[in-house]
């Protein structure tokens, strides 16, 4: 757990903590400021952080990471590092996690994945549950992506 003198969560140096700076020592990627969620997750009235890594090139967010302060310590709630190396992640009215992830087909080009893979999370107390996982086309007739894609 990374300190955060009592701070409030947007005040942390996301970099600093430790699931971070290791994924980023491994993997590469950085931490845009601007792309940082800041949402009451919990129920608990206090904001909490969901922190997209991004690539710094064409493959967009490459991992999340989410955060909540407890005992005035950055805590980790939550990080995923998708197998297809992409992931978009968003807040819905809800104040759920959404979650969507390309599915390649064999022929599918990297821009345009023929399917995305939707879940969505939600706080029960203790983690995030998953309340829905879905499967739903991709691209539109167009081949304009609905998924994370190259430079998304």
């Amino acid at each position: 757990m990374t300190p955060v003198a009592g701070s409030p969560i947007f005040d942390a140096d996301f970099s600093e903590a430790p699931e971070i700076a290791e994924f980023l020592s491994a993997a590469g990627g950085e931490i845009v400021d601007n792309a940082i969620v800041f949402a009451d997750l919990t129920g608990d009235g206090a904001e909490e952080a969901v922190v997209p890594i991004s690539s710094g090139g064409t493959a967009g967010d490459i991992a999340y990471f989410v955060y909540t302060i407890a005992g005035g310590d950055l805590t980790l709630l939550k990080d995923v590092t998708p197998e297809t190396g992409r992931v978009q992640v968003e807040v819905n009215a809800e104040g759920q996690l959404v979650e969507r992830q390309p599915v390649y087909g064999p022929d599918d080009p990297e821009c345009c994945p023929g399917q995305v893979r939707v879940r969505t999370y939600e706080w029960d107390g203790s983690d995030f549950a998953l309340v829905s996982d879905e499967t739903v086309p991709g691209s539109s007739p167009a081949g304009k992506p609905t998924a994370p894609a190259s430079g998304q």
